[in-house]
């Protein structure tokens, strides 16, 4: 009980009144303010970077040059509803969402500092107010929308037509997990994906230590909101290890206990209810086992929502439009800090009244976990 009261007043004292409802998280992305708030406010206080529409030359807009708004012209950009392959879009909740949409023939060079076209878009948590440790436990849940004109995308080996649209990282190097949607080789449909790694002997990630984890096909989600909820605590080491004494180049100086790891995610299957809900189910579970790469000395973890298209340009493609999804109930937190569980996150039941919250009921947690519910 102690331990619990404890969680939620520190969890308080981090998020404030500005997050009304939301006491028991670090940060909300619902996008009920309208707009994209100031880089590091921790309600809708994103880094984005984007592309005017139309474009002139080269032309981007980042976080200052707009606030993202539905009158403005930004690719990425908060709206009320639009209309997308026949269908009106509507939030998932509330009165706002993030649309976000990547084209073939714009130039995406002066995103990516001027070394490359690869088409994308910023949706970054890349405040240093927002980052995170390595090695403790937290929650994040959102919501992404596929529409009902999706295209399987052929024409190119490996991971066709690939758009990463979820990761958490500590650098553009070092990923930790990240969702996407690809067709695979030999296939014709796509499917949702995980890669995520385990290497206790690097801060970098790596395809020899990469484990790709297929959550089905993205037809099942086409035209409606799906929900993913995932539970982490970065920590790959299988015994007691300090990496830095260990001799792992650019490695954090910290002892750090062995299999202590989470990584569990929960995807909405099925139909949706009269309340807007699906089932929420768990397709991967990771727990008390090694996960992640070995903690960099100076530099924390980052969420990113974006669409990431990174070979796209290079490639011959079957696609006829642009890609667009939409993205909202962005939310983030850790068990001790924030006193976060599962049903602060999960968009079918955060900042709902009770009634909603039974709709998605916090799942048992195993033994180690810290949840203080």
């Amino acid at each position: 009980m102690v331990n619990r009261l404890v969680a939620v007043v520190l969890g308080l004292a981090l998020t404030g009144t500005a997050l009304g409802d939301d006491k028991r998280v670090r940060f909300v992305g619902d996008f009920e303010s309208g707009h994209i708030e100031p880089n590091g406010d921790r309600h809708n206080g994103f880094y984005i970077g984007t592309l005017p529409n139309p474009q002139s030359a080269a032309d981007i807009i980042v976080s200052g040059d707009s606030d993202f708004g539905p009158t403005s012209n930004a690719d990425t950009r908060v709206v009320r509803s639009e209309g997308v392959g026949g269908q009106t879009v509507t939030p998932r909740k509330g009165q706002f969402f993030l649309r976000s949409e990547v084209f073939r023939d714009k130039n995406y060079e002066k995103l990516n500092g001027d070394v490359r076209n690869k088409p994308r878009s910023k949706i970054y948590l890349s405040n240093s107010s927002h980052e995170i440790d390595f090695d403790v436990e937290g929650f994040t849940g959102f919501s992404i929308f596929v529409p009902k004109n999706f295209e399987n995308e052929l024409g190119v080996r490996d991971h066709r037509g690939s758009s990463v649209l979820f990761e958490i990282c500590s650098d553009s190097s070092r990923s930790l997990v990240n969702l996407g949607v690809w067709v695979a080789e030999n296939s014709n449909q796509a499917h949702w994906y995980i890669r995520t790694t385990a290497n206790p002997n690097s801060v970098s990630d790596s395809r020899q230590f990469e484990q790709l984890i297929d959550l089905g096909p993205v037809s099942a989600d086409v035209g409606k909101w799906t929900d993913f909820v995932f539970r982490f605590r970065f920590n790959p080491f299988s015994v007691a290890t300090n990496p830095a004494t260990k001799g792992v180049a650019e490695a954090r100086n910290k002892l750090y206990e062995g299999n202590k790891g989470i990584l569990q995610i929960w995807k909405a299957q099925g139909d949706v209810d009269e309340k807007g809900n699906r089932k929420m189910t768990l397709l991967v579970d990771k727990v008390n086992e090694p996960v992640g790469l070995a903690p960099h000395a100076t530099a924390n973890i980052k969420h990113l929502w974006r669409i990431y298209k990174y070979g796209w340009l290079k490639s011959p493609t079957t696609l006829t439009h642009p890609v667009w999804f939409g993205f909202d109930e962005i939310r983030m937190g850790l068990v001790i800090g924030n006193g976060t569980g599962f049903a602060d996150v999960a968009p079918a039941s955060a900042a709902c009244t009770t009634d909603c919250v039974a709709d998605v009921a916090a799942p048992p947690m195993p033994p180690n976990g810290l949840m203080v519910e």
